[in-house]
């Protein structure tokens, strides 16, 4: 898998509204429901429903440190 092929994944997502799992390390998973706001070349940004904005790189979601789920 290359940074392309994640990007394109990625953008299916866009603008759907989406649950998210991150992983913190050390077995602590964040969960949170929103939706993917924005998309630059290495990083993508997540509006969750309680306001935060978080920015996330596309090899968290290649090596599975955040896992994307359809609500």
């Amino acid at each position: 898998m290359n940074i392309d092929s994640i990007r394109k994944k990625v953008i299916a997502f866009l603008n759907v509204k989406c649950s998210f799992s991150y992983c913190l390390g050390r077995g602590q998973y964040e969960k949170f429901d929103g939706y993917i706001d924005k998309i630059y070349s290495r990083i993508f940004t997540i509006k969750a429903d309680d306001g935060r904005l978080r920015a996330v790189s596309y090899s968290d979601y290649a090596i599975k440190n955040l896992k994307i789920y359809l609500k």
